[in-house]
C-alpha cells in the first residue's frame, strides 16, 4: 500500500473518521454536523466524569469534523479507504484462491487413495466398509443424543421461566428507562428489547417518545433481571445504555417490598421452582425434538396445575 498524502500524515489512519461521527461514508455537510453534535453531547467530559479517556475521545471527535468538512482532506482520506478496501478485496482473493488449491489437493489424495483401496481383497474392504458404516451409525446417534439432550434442557429452562414469572407480580419485574432521544435516536421496542435482554428474558417492550426525551417499559420475566437493570442508579451502572439513561426506575413508583426483594436473591426465600425434567418424566410426557415446542410446554404446565389442584383438594 502508498505512503498517504503529505497532508494526511498528522491523522491517525487506523481510525474510522465516519464511525467516530457515527455518520455513513457519503454523509452530506448536513449530516456531518448532526453526527458531530451528537457525539459532542455523548462524549463530553463534563458528562463523563468517570472516564479517563473521555478528554481524548472528545478531541478525536472534533479531529474527525474538521477533517471530513474540509473538502481536499476529505477526498484525500476517501481515496485512501478505497484504496485499503481494494487491498482486502485482493488479499481475501488470495485467501480463497489459496484454499481452492488445497481443496483440490485434498480430492486429488482421496481418489488416489480410493484407487489404491479397489485393488485390495473384496473381504478387507467389506470389513473396513462394515467399521466405517458403524463409525458413521455410532456419531450420527451421538448426535441427536446431544440434540435431544440439548432440546430437554432448553425446554426445562423454558417452562421455569414461565413458572417462575407467574410466581411473581408483573410489578415487581417491570422497569422505566429514561433517555435523551437525541443520543439514542434509534431506539425503538425491537432494539430496548435487545438491550435489554442482556438481563434477562424479556416479556413485554413499550416506548414512549417525546419531543426530547424517550421513555420505555420493560416488564422481565423474572425479579433479578429487573432488579440488575434498576441496581446502582445510572452513573455506576455496566450497561453502557443505562449508564447514559437520564432516569432509571421501578414503573410502579415503588420500591420492592422485602419479600419480592428475597425472591429476586438467592437461599431461603427464593422462590422455588419444580423440577420440569423430572416432572415430564415422572408423568411420562415426550419432550422428543421433534415434538412441537409450544404444545408440550402447555401440556405440561396443564398437567403441573392439574396435580397442584388435586393436592389442593386432598389437603
Amino acid at each position: 500500500m502508498t505512503e498517504p498524502p503529505a497532508s494526511l500524515r498528522q491523522y491517525d489512519l487506523t481510525l474510522d473518521y465516519y464511525a467516530l461521527l457515527g455518520v455513513a461514508p457519503d454523509a452530506d455537510a448536513a449530516a456531518l454536523k448532526r453526527g458531530y453534535y451528537a457525539m459532542s453531547r455523548q462524549l463530553h467530559p463534563d458528562k463523563n466524569p468517570d472516564n479517563p479517556d473521555a478528554a481524548e475521545q472528545f478531541q478525536a471527535i472534533k479531529v474527525a469534523y474538521d477533517m471530513l468538512t474540509n473538502e481536499s482532506l476529505r477526498e484525500q482520506y476517501d481515496a485512501v479507504l478505497r484504496q485499503r478496501r481494494e487491498q482486502e478485496e485482493r488479499v481475501r482473493a488470495m485467501d480463497a484462491a489459496k484454499r481452492k488449491l488445497r481443496e483440490d489437493l485434498e480430492d486429488r489424495e482421496r481418489a488416489a487413495m480410493r484407487a489404491k483401496r479397489a485393488k485390495l481383497d473384496p473381504r478387507v474392504l467389506n470389513r473396513a466398509a462394515e467399521i466405517e458404516r458403524l463409525r458413521s451409525d455410532n456419531a450420527r446417534r451421538l448426535r441427536e443424543l446431544n440434540r435431544a439432550a440439548v432440546h430437554r434442557e432448553g425446554l426445562a429452562a423454558s417452562l421455569s421461566e414461565r413458572v417462575a414469572a407467574a410466581a411473581s407480580p408483573a410489578e415487581h419485574r417491570t422497569v422505566k428507562i429514561k433517555w435523551d432521544a437525541s443520543l439514542h435516536p434509534g431506539v425503538d421496542e425491537a432494539a430496548l428489547r435487545r438491550l435489554m435482554s442482556a438481563h434477562g428474558a424479556v416479556e413485554e417492550v413499550l416506548v414512549r417518545r417525546g419531543r426530547t426525551r424517550t421513555t420505555g417499559v420493560v416488564q422481565f420475566a423474572r425479579v433479578a433481571s429487573a432488579r440488575a437493570v434498576v441496581a446502582g442508579g445510572t452513573r455506576a451502572h455496566d450497561d453502557a445504555f443505562v449508564k447514559s439513561a437520564e432516569a432509571v426506575s421501578w414503573a410502579s413508583g415503588r420500591e420492592l417490598p422485602p419479600e419480592a426483594e428475597a425472591g429476586a436473591g438467592t437461599g431461603a426465600g427464593q422462590q422455588q421452582v419444580p423440577d420440569i425434567a423430572a416432572f415430564a418424566h415422572q408423568h411420562g410426557f415426550s419432550m422428543s425434538v421433534d415434538d412441537d415446542v409450544f404444545a408440550q410446554e402447555e401440556a405440561i404446565l396443564a398437567a403441573m396445575e392439574a396435580t397442584r389442584g388435586a393436592r389442593a383438594v386432598n389437603v
